[in-house]
């Protein structure tokens, strides 16, 4: 029989994990970014467009110095929730051409149509284009990136700033 996998079980067996995890993915994916990689996100809106139940924003934001990563953005109509806050999802794609229009439902693949769902449920979501799908081609050797996986984990790292 194989070997069993290393189960985490505990927040304890967590703390042990983290670092081997850490250490495996950047001997793939690349070291991972910094703080000489964090400046101001910088939103800029490109088109907004009312859809029902939310505004979905066509944007781009700073990732880092001399990268915009481009995003859409669904904020709920009906005005935030008791607190003043809406709660708020990052909204990931699928790995087809059309990139982040997935899951905004501009793609003809309406079950994967979730960040809609959810902004028309009273959640801003955001769905950031993954490097090199959707038109988003940011020069990763220049930027100082071994692979696109690890520029789109820094550029949803960010998102999560944004949001």
């Amino acid at each position: 029989m194989g070997e069993q996998p290393d189960l985490t079980t505990s927040l304890a067996d967590w703390e042990i994990r983290r670092p081997r995890i850490l250490v495996a993915m950047q001997e793939i994916m690349g070291p991972l970014p910094g703080p000489e990689k964090r400046c101001a996100v910088d939103m800029q809106i490109e088109e907004e467009i009312d859809v029902g139940s939310h505004v979905r924003k066509l944007i781009t934001y700073a990732a880092e110095p001399g990268s915009r990563t481009p995003a859409y953005l669904l904020v709920p109509k009906n005005g935030p929730p008791p607190g003043g806050r809406y709660p708020a999802v990052l909204c990931l794609h699928p790995t087809r051409h059309e990139g982040h229009k997935v899951v905004v439902g501009l793609a003809d693949c309406e079950e994967r149509n979730y960040a809609s769902e959810l902004a028309g449920r009273g959640f801003v979501t955001l769905a950031p284009a993954y490097p090199l799908l959707a038109n988003y081609h940011p020069d990763l050797d220049g930027l100082g990136y071994f692979s696109g996986t690890m520029k789109a984990i820094w550029d949803n790292m960010r998102g999560l700033d944004l949001l």
